[in-house]
């Protein structure tokens, strides 16, 4: 960098000032896309030749392209020479395809947790991760409201207080699921500005009073960042290009209050029907039924297991980790699995621990158990365990982070990868038989559904791919040759079938029928989308619970909508419920189960 150069001369004397504190906004560098490291490259040098340097810097998500180690690895050394502080969450990409973004982040900077906060020259800042993994969605969850209604508790109502997220809370458009809840919290708080990304664009909006900010990636071709000095009752924020020269017209002055009054309490209709029970943590992992039981877990560790027919808890545990995949039965155990890498076996009547195994990665995919061995997807590598003691029998590296739950065929292994890739495995001793490119990209992946197999064809979904016209549903013969597709936007779907048909959800809301010759028999405009979530069959009825918590019963036979309820506001579903006798159970990412009686329908 030239310092005779007039523009960052400018630049030096405004970081120079005499305010008590001067920090730096950045947002979405998205290591591993692009020009995503030069730029942000050439941003650390920009900072690193200031002559006074800011107090810290704020990082509001979306850190990597990928969320794999490598790419935090790669930023993380960017990052070394700057002797300032950084503050960060994480946003979608970097959990998206890989759900150990939460560890790795943890395990690599020193500021980083889901939620903390931190006061600097009397301005409280708090920082809420609202990553949400395996989807491009953010979510404040009823943990973090539970934080955060403590954390805000020790503050007086007149402390100036900055938020950063990934996700914004738009006035029109949501790309924020709990935003209703947090917006109630913070009504009494002087909460003068939320910073965020996300959007890839400088923009500044209000609501309820609150200033957001939003900034444009660093990784952009007109990547920019904020400079925010606080001094004399407000902030003044100047918007800066990677070359040093300050953006014309975008200065801003925001007092150390609150710009308005909170909009007036949201007056909410009743949930139809109510939750049978609500519980710490966000249900992401599917439900589990073994006889009268049902079995849930949560983001805050919760181990629940609920009583079908009185409809009330049997026993409850806690554990110190998030539980982000399905759990599993067998031979009187429940296996639960963990984002810390603990795999754990328990009593199935009364929770109790049988035994633990720490695998030396964090568990992120489905395990399945087959012929007295657990197989686990964790990060990258998939694990095959003793179903007796949790021994660990072999190890696999494959080629990408893993999400799915593996699915066993005599001694054939199956599963997708965030790799491009199809596997099939020695289930015996974790040799690689074949593996397939069946995607032209990472992003294009098979490895969000779970593999079925339909009369003699193995059923995989993956994102479509426009360019190829390739993705959708694929069914492939034993040796991975594509026999046929269904083309639409089916990556987040798994297949289910009954009688002589397969039955699917898009992301578009559509619910098809299929023959086993790949044609669809009908079609139904559900007109919500539908995200992980399986459909269930019972008689003659399907039952279907989209991603924003609406329950779907269909005919199965003519594919008409029988009925539909609204479950709640303001949450999201993407667990598999489970049917029990007459009753139908979900969870969902606000932490509430729901038991419906299935003569309603």
């Amino acid at each position: 960098m030239r310092r005779g150069n007039p523009v960052f001369s400018l630049l030096f004397l405004l970081v120079g000032l005499a305010f008590p504190l001067q920090f730096i906004h950045i947002t979405d560098t998205h290591i591993g896309a692009g020009r995503s490291g030069e730029n942000f490259s050439t941003f650390c040098q920009l900072i690193k030749n200031l002559p006074e340097k800011p107090d810290f810097i704020i990082h509001t998500g979306d850190v990597t392209e990928f969320g794999t180690e490598e790419e935090f690895q790669t930023y993380g050394q960017i990052i070394s020479s700057l002797d300032i502080p950084i503050y960060h969450i994480l946003g979608n990409h970097d959990v998206r395809w890989n759900g150990a973004g939460w560890v790795i982040a943890e395990k690599l900077f020193p500021n980083y947790k889901r939620n903390y906060f931190f006061t600097k020259e009397g301005i409280t800042f708090i920082a809420l991760d609202s990553s949400f993994p395996y989807s491009q969605y953010g979510i404040i969850e009823p943990s973090q409201l539970a934080w955060l209604k403590t954390t805000l508790s020790q503050l007086s109502h007149s402390q100036p207080i900055i938020f950063f997220t990934h996700h914004p809370i738009l006035p029109s458009s949501n790309f924020l699921y709990g935003r209703e809840a947090l917006l109630e919290l913070l009504k009494p708080y002087n909460v003068v500005l939320f910073l965020t990304g996300h959007g890839h664009s400088n923009r500044v909006w209000q609501v309820d009073g609150i200033t957001f900010l939003m900034t444009q990636g660093i990784m952009d071709t007109n990547a920019s960042f904020r400079l925010i000095r606080v001094g004399d009752g407000e902030m003044e924020i100047s918007t800066w290009g990677l070359a040093g020269q300050e953006r014309e017209n975008e200065r801003l002055r925001i007092p150390l209050r609150r710009a308005g009054e909170p909009a007036p309490s949201r007056s909410l209709p009743d949930e139809a029907p109510p939750p049978l029970l609500k519980i710490n943590g966000a249900i992401q992992a599917d439900l589990l039924a073994w006889d009268n039981l049902v079995f849930l877990s949560s983001w805050s560790g919760e181990v629940i297991a609920v009583d079908a027919k009185a409809r009330k808890k049997v026993w409850e545990r806690r554990f110190d980790s998030p539980i982000l995949t399905s759990p599993a039965v067998e031979g009187g155990k429940l296996f639960i699995s963990f984002l810390n890498g603990f795999l754990k076996a328990l009593e199935i009547g009364s929770g109790k621990v049988i035994w633990e195994t720490k695998l030396p990665q964090p568990i992120t995919g489905r395990i399945v158990v087959h012929k007295g061995r657990l197989f686990v997807p964790a990060n990258r590598s998939l694990f095959a365990l003793n179903q007796k003691d949790g021994k660990i029998l072999w190890q696999k590296e494959l080629g990408g982070s893993l999400e799915s739950r593996p699915f066993l065929s005599g001694d054939l292994l199956y599963i997708g990868v965030w790799d491009k890739c199809l596997y099939a495995i020695n289930s015996e001793n974790g040799e690689l038989v074949w593996r397939i490119e069946t995607a032209r990209s990472r992003y294009f992946s098979p490895a969000t559904s779970l593999p079925i197999l339909w009369k003699d064809r193995l059923i995989i979904t993956q994102p479509y791919d426009n360019t190829t016209k390739r993705g959708g549903v694929l069914a492939l013969d034993k040796g991975g040759n594509i026999l046929w597709q269904i083309e639409g936007n089916f990556g987040y779907s798994t297949p289910v079938v009954q009688g002589e048909n397969l039955y699917i959800a898009s992301m578009e809301g559509k619910l098809l029928c299929v023959s086993p010759k790949g044609e669809i028999i009908w079609s139904l405009n559900l007109g919500s989308p539908c995200f992980n979530a399986r459909p269930l069959i019972k008689g003659d009825k399907l039952y279907l619970v989209s991603f924003n918590n609406v329950l779907f019963v269909v005919d199965v036979k003519a594919g008409k909508l029988i009925n539909k309820v609204k479950l709640s506001r303001g949450g999201c579903c993407v667990s598999t419920p489970v049917i029990v006798g007459e009753n139908i159970f979900i969870g969902d990412m606000m932490g509430r189960l729901y038991a419906i009686t299935l003569s309603t329908f």
